[in-house]
């Protein structure tokens, strides 16, 4: 296979897999967004569509694996650096394979965003749980493992 069909699969592969992770990220906005409102049905629906768009970033990236690895390059970013270097550096390669790296960062860091939320909301309500159950709220202290953990002491707010 001549070096310009190399380069036009790899660009096709690439853009796929950018509108792939594009997708998830319009789907961690709309995360966001049913996170700020709690509106937990669409939680629930997003959750799926999430799973679903990972999937297909997964099956996208088994194929550039295993184009990496066909060229004889390992499955890292220096590898896939490597590949487009012996490609001849063309630009539309470049530009893709930098804006995919671009939009998984911007999908990490939402998600790590969306993560921290669910995690207050959580606390939140096992907060409301330990004061529904009668348990009262000590403060939090950190174990040396930097973890937030409390002290809680039970006792009867009413007996029937």
């Amino acid at each position: 296979m001549d070096q310009s069909r190399h380069i036009a699969m790899l660009v096709d592969l690439l853009a796929n897999q950018r509108a792939n992770v594009t997708a998830l990220l319009e789907l961690l906005n709309q995360e966001r967004s049913a996170l700020r409102q709690n509106d937990t049905a669409e939680l629930e629906v997003l959750a799926a569509e999430k799973e679903t768009q990972i999937g297909k970033i997964d099956a996208n990236d088994q194929r550039r694996v295993t184009l990496l690895k066909a060229a004889g390059y390992e499955n890292n970013q220096a590898g896939m650096q490597q590949l487009i270097a012996r490609l001849g550096n063309e630009p539309v390669l470049l530009d893709t394979w930098n804006g995919l790296l671009d939009d998984l960062t911007e999908c990490k860091k939402l998600n790590e965003i969306n993560g921290g939320s669910i995690e207050l909301v959580k606390r939140h309500l096992q907060r409301a749980i330990s004061i529904v159950n009668g348990q009262s709220q000590s403060p939090s202290l950190y174990n040396d493992s930097g973890i937030s953990t409390s002290q809680h002491t039970g006792h009867t707010i009413a007996k029937a």
